[in-house]
């Protein structure tokens, strides 16, 4: 029965063999497949495996191995026979290694050739060394090459791809407890058996999974975020034409306005339910993400604002359905308008919500993508900044974890989260209470649409999502970013900013205008010397010497014993050279005697044993950003701190540059100057905002941002609240009292346009967070 059939593979021919052994591997159950069963495997089984006398009858032929088709296909039939007789339940979803092969896979090179991959060019291998198969030794020669230059039981690329299968990850979900088998237990296809309260245990251990963080890089967000926040404004302006006849409807009555027979419910009923009802669900259709989020929500048993849209929008066709199927017995109802109108325009709303929070993401990640080697300028709120006082540090760091810190849930789906299952059950009790409770059975649907429709306002979405989006587009603008709710968070009740040098006077705005040698000192040495000194106390006029020592920084001296005076000055040795640098007072305070004539306000002095070698003309020119950002920050709470090391830079020369009062900044101790803006301090953890230019400016736009963005957040999320709570107990009064008054209290045009008085302060406060 096992005959040559392996020989039909060696040419790559598609023999019947061929086909049959490959539909038999892509029929195996999953369970199989993950549990590591491939083609390599089986092949690996010697008992699938046979050594037959060659066609050839020279006495030096070599004999060949096969693989015996026929107990291949007994076998799996077996396998699937008792897969297919266990429960679905009951199948396992661990990963299983596979039996360890007894005999080695026939190749002709010792190493496998990876699948996808070409082998390597073949040559005629020695004898390989004797193997036990089935408890007796026989001698199995290495196979020979083919006229055609392939070597035997070598699959080609196609071959192989077409066999391969995944295999699965290996990892399991919390909940699940390893079965384990006996080595005879397990014969390379049964799966193990569980148990129903096994699989109930999984399963609800599964769906009370919290989602995995979102672990990318910017670029990559960013490519993800740009055209699905396109798709979403296409959709919003598409829902937003099919809308416009659903407001038209529900506000005509109100306004007067007489509309077509086949627009009155009154007089043409199935047609007004006919019109209706198709554009929410044309609406629908075009949130069909909404929808699809709502449902993933409730069946993880994490719902949110999404899932309390899509409840109202099921509760309103179902309730459109029941009076199409009875239009008659449904003429004499209080409840005989349903709220098709007002749900599809609350779907419209909240598909305009979603495309401001991906339009937030944009323009965050678009900031982020653009940090060279992922490194950005980090912002962070310490504790302790100074004297025992929180404040905004800044320092570089790497962007790891900031996209997934953005992508948190927000302040919004935080507290639905907590609301939204209270909400559902309420909808439902309360329908039945102002239905069944009252008498009225076939009025439960309308008192449902009406009640679920309550606990899905407009502005459910807007609490966060508008706010965050004109911040995240005015801080790209000014070269900045936040990390959504998280920075708002995290970045409030900060007293002090640490300003460093180059925030209140960046590189470029600082320049010399001239120096002068005096004694026997050369030009170089001065320079050099200073230059060198600059560099070791690591104060920001070093940028301004590099003009000067172009192509000279090798030849720098070595400086050391450098030190800080809080007079307004450095010294430091080099060698038996003292050298002293700063201002005239700081040279007055040392004992050196300047020239009257020589005396200026913002010149740097240079001594070298006490003698005077040079002074240095400093130019600094103010930036018409610093000041408004200090006096920004000021407003909003946060005092400006100057950890400076240029010791030309103190809030006399921010007066004068700036015209900002002395009593608004914080001028600390050296000590404490110098502990602030120390490189190598970095107690941050992880990434809250950032900004991507130097100064004061962009980091006081992403701290007063954030707490603008938290501050209108809370005051949205109030309205939110208060119109949630009188919507549901008001809709709930309406429905059950039950008379035609309190029904027409209730209509749609009026529902419509209490939702949207509600909208209206959070789209105004929300418009006006990114005004600061």
């Amino acid at each position: 029965m096992p005959g040559d059939k392996y020989e039909h593979l060696r040419s790559g021919e598609e023999t019947n063999e061929l086909a049959l052994i490959k539909d038999l591997i892509r029929d195996l159950p999953d369970d199989y497949v993950d549990n590591g069963i491939t083609l390599e495997s089986i092949m690996a089984e010697e008992k699938y495996s046979a050594v037959t006398a060659p066609p050839s009858k020279k006495a030096d032929a070599p004999e060949r191995v096969v693989f015996d088709f026929d107990a291949f296909e007994e076998e799996f039939e077996e396998a699937l026979a008792a897969a297919s007789a266990q429960p679905v339940f009951a199948r396992e979803e661990a990963t299983v290694p596979p039996k360890p092969s007894k005999q080695k896979p026939m190749s002709v090179n010792a190493s496998a050739t990876p699948v996808g991959v070409a082998p390597a060019p073949v040559h005629t291998p020695a004898a390989a060394p004797q193997e036990k198969a089935s408890g007796v030794t026989q001698s199995v020669p290495a196979p020979a090459a083919r006229e055609g230059g392939l070597p035997d039981f070598v699959f080609d690329e196609t071959f192989a791809s077409a066999f391969s299968r995944p295999s699965a990850s290996g990892t399991e979900d919390a909940g699940y407890e390893e079965d384990t088998l006996s080595e005879d237990e397990s014969d390379g296809f049964a799966a193990p058996r569980r148990s129903i309260g096994d699989f109930l245990r999984s399963f609800k251990a599964h769906i009370r999974k919290p989602l995995p963080p979102v672990e990318t890089l910017p670029e990559q967000a960013y490519k993800r975020v740009s055209p699905y926040a396109g798709s979403l404004r296409a959709r919003t302006l598409a829902a937003f034409v099919l809308a416009l006849p659903l407001f038209v409807v529900a506000l005509a009555p109100l306004l007067g306005i007489s509309l077509p027979d086949w627009l009155v419910i009154t007089r043409r009923p199935y047609m007004y339910l006919l019109i209706t009802g198709g554009l929410q669900t044309l609406i629908m259709l075009c949130a069909v993400d909404v929808v699809a989020r709502g449902f993933s929500d409730l069946f993880h048993l994490r719902p949110g604002p999404e899932t309390l849209v899509t409840i109202s929008g099921v509760a309103t066709l179902l309730h459109v359905l029941t009076l199409i199927i009875d239009i008659p017995a449904f003429r004499e109802f209080v409840g005989f308008t349903p709220y098709t109108t007002v749900c599809g325009i609350s779907f419209f709303f909240t598909l305009w919500a979603s495309f401001y929070q991906y339009n937030g993401y944009r323009h965050t990640y678009k900031a982020a993508k653009e940090v060279a080697d992922d490194r950005a300028l980090l912002i962070t709120l310490e504790e302790e900044l100074w004297d025992g006082v929180s404040g905004y540090t800044k320092r570089t760091g790497s962007l790891e974890g900031f996209v997934s810190r953005t992508e948190t849930p927000d302040i919004s789906r935080r507290f639905s989260s907590l609301l939204a299952p209270l909400l559902m059950v309420a909808s439902l009790v309360f329908a039945v209470a102002a239905s069944a409770g009252q008498g009225r059975a076939n009025y439960f649907f309308w008192a449902w649409s009406a009640i679920s429709l309550a606990a899905a306002p407009f502005h459910a979405l807007f609490v966060f999502s508008l706010p965050f989006s004109r911040v995240a587009r005015r801080l790209c603008v000014k070269g900045g970013a936040i990390a959504g709710w998280t920075a708002a968070r995290e970045l409030w009740g900060g007293e002090f900013i640490a300003a460093h040098d180059e925030d209140f006077f960046p590189p470029e705005m600082v320049s010399l205008n001239g120096l002068k040698v005096f004694g026997g000192f050369t030009f170089d040495q001065v320079t050099l010397y200073s230059a060198a000194l600059l560099k070791e106390s690591g104060s920001s006029l070093f940028a301004a010497m590099r003009g000067i020592i172009k192509g000279q920084e090798d030849k720098l001296p070595v400086v050391s014993h450098v030190e800080h005076h809080e007079t307004g000055g450095l010294s430091g040795e080099s060698g038996r050279d003292r050298i002293l640098m700063g201002t005239a007072d700081f040279m007055l305070h040392s004992g050196i005697r300047l020239p009257k004539n020589l005396i200026m306000k913002k010149a740097v002095y240079v001594t070298v044993n006490l003698e005077l070698a040079g002074i240095f003309a400093i130019n600094y020119i103010p930036s018409a950003s610093v000041e408004g950002a200090i006096d920004k920050l000021r407003r909003h709470g946060v005092t400006t701190l100057m950890a400076v090391r240029d010791f030309n830079i103190t809030p006399k020369l921010l007066e004068d540059r700036y015209r900002i009062e002395p009593d608004t900044l914080e001028y600390p101790t050296i000590e404490d100057r110098l502990a602030l803006s120390d490189p190598e301090r970095d107690a941050y953890e992880q990434p809250g905002a950032f900004v991507t230019r130097d100064g004061i400016s962009p980091m006081a736009e992403c701290v007063v941002g954030a707490r603008r963005l938290r501050r209108v957040a809370r005051v949205n999320l109030f309205f939110y609240i208060i119109c949630t709570l009188a919507s549901v107990f008001a809709m709930f009064y309406f429905t059950r009292t039950g008379t035609s008054q309190a029904a027409a209290s209730i209509l749609p045009g009026n529902v419509l346009l209490y939702f949207l008085l509600w909208w209206l302060p959070v789209w105004i406060c929300s418009s006006a967070a990114h005004r600061y």
